[in-house]
């Protein structure tokens, strides 16, 4: 197993494989409210190894079925549209 050093930190937000938000050191927007304690599972980090192929490895983090935030997940959709119709004017 490779070993990574790490510079910065980054977070993010997503669905699969695919990001809805994230940040990077200390900018980025707090989402942990969708979250409880019980909700920390083994979930897939992924990276690019030095050879360029995907590298997945799998390291403690939140997940949850989307179901159960459903109502706060249509919240912060609605929010970051609207953040991103601000950033368009």
């Amino acid at each position: 197993m490779e070993e990574f050093i790490y510079t910065r930190s980054m977070i993010s937000l997503g669905v699969g494989t695919m990001e809805i938000d994230w940040g990077k050191n200390s900018y980025f927007k707090d989402h942990s409210a969708l979250f409880k304690p019980k909700d920390v599972k083994l979930i897939p980090y992924y990276y690019v190894g030095d050879d360029d192929k995907p590298l997945i490895i799998e390291k403690e983090g939140y997940s949850k079925k989307l179901k159960y935030v459903k109502k706060d997940w249509i919240y912060l959709v609605t929010h970051l549209m609207k953040s991103m119709t601000c950033l368009m004017k």
